[in-house]
């Protein structure tokens, strides 16, 4: 069950209270944050008997007033992913709650990011997914002083070989999205730990990438986003566990045209790929064959 206790300031115990889903199965919490009245929000995972006559796990959010009394209880998960499990939360300064975490796709056997809105009543603003071809993991939440949401974690590709990278996504205070920024550092392998938002709407990212293949030899990675112009759209390439290559670059990065050449970057012998062009949703992307010595490829604004 979750358990939440409220102290005084001299340790003094206010308050507990324990919420038990109603599968009566295992429920663990996983953030908590207080707003400026003082209500206390809890987020976590409960359990719930699915159409199956299986136990699925909800994102479960509560919100308790300063005396402890129960406000509301929110339940969520994604149509057509039959779990769902809640990270950590924030608060913006109007009350608005957001909570992150994974929702699992039983066609796939992967997870997703699926990012909640709810109003300081409890109704439903927004939901975003954020897809990638294999697992997904948001670590950290933050919201600035306009509501907007800055989700960090990271993402990874479906096969062992493919690494991760350190991912940051951008959405309004309305849910629309902003940006996606990602880092994969100098082996392949990067995730985000954790996010912050200064005064000025600047976006911090912290984690940790390897220096080597060896996953024993990691240093700290930080990031700083600009809150004025949003990083440009990065190109992911991986190799597939069939042996092509995936180019793969964010759906909402309009106006970009993908090119290549087999000299070098700095070359002005580019070409525009004429390879079809898919799109997810999330992501735009082609698929090739490796090539044969090297090859290079932009997204160009012209």
């Amino acid at each position: 069950d979750y358990v939440t206790i409220k102290y005084s300031n001299a340790g003094v115990p206010l308050w507990t209270n324990r919420y038990d889903g109603p599968a009566n199965w295992q429920d663990w919490a996983t953030g908590i944050a207080v707003d400026t009245s003082g209500n206390v929000i809890v987020t976590g995972t409960s359990g719930r008997v699915g159409f199956d006559d299986s136990v699925h796990n909800d994102y479960t959010t509560i919100k308790y007033s300063s005396a402890g009394a129960t406000l509301w209880v929110r339940r969520f998960t994604f149509p057509s992913y039959d779990d769902a499990f809640a990270g950590p939360l924030t608060i913006a300064s109007n009350g608005n709650v957001f909570i992150t975490g994974t929702v699992h796709n039983p066609d796939s056997g992967t997870r997703d990011i699926a990012t909640v809105a709810y109003s300081s009543a409890s109704v439903p603003l927004w939901t975003n997914l954020f897809i990638w071809p294999g697992d997904d993991q948001p670590r950290g939440i933050a919201v600035d002083s306009r509501g907007d949401v800055f989700v960090t974690g990271y993402q990874s590709g479906m096969d062992a070989n493919s690494g991760t990278d350190a991912a940051t996504i951008a959405y309004s205070a309305a849910g629309a999205w902003l940006w996606s920024g990602f880092y994969t550092g100098p082996a392949g392998y990067a995730q985000a730990n954790a996010v912050a938002v200064d005064g000025n709407g600047n976006v911090f990212v912290a984690g940790s990438s390897q220096t080597t293949t060896n996953i024993s030899s990691t240093d700290f990675v930080t990031i700083k986003y600009s809150s004025v112009n949003p990083p440009p759209p990065s190109l992911s390439i991986r190799r597939t566990m069939t042996n092509t290559v995936v180019i793969s670059w964010p759906s909402p990065s309009t106006g970009f045209v993908l090119q290549q050449n087999t000299n070098r970057l700095g070359s002005v012998n580019w070409s525009n790929v004429t390879a079809t062009v898919q799109d997810n949703g999330t992501n735009r992307f082609i698929i090739v064959n490796p090539p044969a010595g090297n090859r290079f490829y932009r997204l160009f604004k012209p």
